[in-house]
């Protein structure tokens, strides 16, 4: 599990939205068919646009390396959600402030 703070996926979000302004984030989305947890889930109308953009985002020197080093070498998966699909990060969970 590669955890990542609030405030470094809000940069990684802010960042995110000068390619992808119309992606949905989903901060504690939990994956059908897995045990429940929570994890990183972005919902797109366009997942092959969604993922080349995302990459672009991490690989770019404005994040953290924490950032591209969560997402390195994750796995990623995608579900139907209406019209819409969710691409998420299941080994991805995001750490609050005040966690421990």
């Amino acid at each position: 599990m590669s955890p990542l703070t609030n405030e470094l996926v809000t940069d990684l979000v802010t960042e995110l939205a000068h390619l992808e302004p119309d992606v949905e984030v989903r901060t504690e989305f939990i994956p059908p068919g897995l045990p429940e947890k929570f994890c990183l889930g972005f919902v797109t109308d366009n997942p092959l646009r969604f993922m080349f953009n995302f990459g672009r985002t991490i690989a770019s020197d404005n994040l953290d390396d924490a950032i591209y080093a969560a997402f390195n070498d994750t796995r990623v998966r995608r579900a139907q959600i209406g019209r819409f699909q969710i691409v998420y990060f299941p080994d991805v969970e995001i750490q609050w402030s005040g966690e421990e």
